[in-house]
């Protein structure tokens, strides 16, 4: 989110993905909870599964919070005033989901403009876990 309150920026299946997906020797953040609540922020998505707070929960623990408080933190933190809930959709022209929250700089504009058909459909599988 910047000063104009611009997001969402990924889906939930999104976050878990890239989140996830820590290559070996690979520089910077490697700690998949650590990925997962940095980015978290960038969340917006009506579609997310009943167990969301259990998941930001279990990884705020992994990263110190005491288990007492992380559900607590996890609700208020997934329960955020910033957008409507805003779905992601796949359309005809990328095979990357756009966001049909209006505030989010993916509203009906896939990713990545100007590359090639393959470039875009792995972009897709590596947002998406497919890869």
């Amino acid at each position: 989110m910047d000063g104009r309150d611009t997001g969402p920026g990924l889906s939930w299946q999104e976050l878990i993905t890239v989140a996830d997906d820590v290559q070996v020797g690979m520089p910077g953040l490697t700690d998949p909870a650590e990925r997962f609540l940095l980015l978290l922020p960038m969340l917006g998505d009506m579609d997310m599964p009943a167990d969301a707070s259990g998941i930001v929960a279990e990884r705020l623990t992994r990263c110190g919070v005491p288990g007492a408080q992380a559900l607590d933190i996890a609700g208020r933190v997934l329960d955020n005033p910033f957008w409507d809930a805003p779905r992601w959709e796949v359309c005809d022209s990328s095979p990357v989901p756009v966001c049909t929250g209006s505030s989010s700089p993916r509203f009906m504009m896939p990713l990545a403009q100007g590359i090639t058909a393959e470039q875009t459909q792995s972009l897709a599988d590596a947002l998406t876990g497919r890869a």
